[in-house]
Formats: C-alpha cells, sequence, structure tokens
C-alpha cells in the first residue's frame, strides 16, 4: 500500500501534480475548474466525474486507473 498508485484518488492526484511541478491553479487553468476545486479533491472532499477525471488522466499523461489506483472507481 506504500505505493502512490494504491493510495486514495486526492493522493494520487496531488502525487502527479507534484510530479510535473505544477500548482493547483495551472492545474485548474488546463481542465477548465477552479484552484479550489483541484484542492477539493486532493483532500478527497469531492469526487470528480468521470469527464473531469479523464481530463486529469489525459492532462497529466496517465490512465486513469494509475489516478484511481484500480478499477473499482469505476463500477
Amino acid at each position: 500500500m506504500g505505493d502512490y498508485m494504491y493510495g486514495s484518488l486526492g493522493a494520487n492526484l496531488r502525487v502527479q501534480r507534484f510530479k510535473k511541478n505544477l500548482t493547483q491553479e495551472e492545474v485548474a487553468k488546463a481542465i477548465g475548474t477552479s484552484h479550489s476545486m483541484i484542492g477539493r479533491y486532493e483532500r478527497n472532499k469531492t469526487r470528480p466525474r468521470r469527464g473531469t477525471l479523464q481530463k486529469l488522466a489525459d492532462f497529466y499523461g496517465v490512465s486513469m486507473e494509475e489516478i484511481t489506483g484500480d478499477n473499482e472507481f469505476f463500477s
């Protein structure tokens, strides 16, 4: 469970953002949302919709499974 891919959705999103050395504002602008919403996703306060999750995965250049940690998110 120590691997970031198996952490929470929020933690995985934060790791991806840190790997790209980006601010929440930069990510928000790139996918068309607010920086406060990115923060809510990263703190697991709000679960992104599938379309938003796909935008995040595409932006970070990873699969949705890498961000969610598994396939159960989609069931």
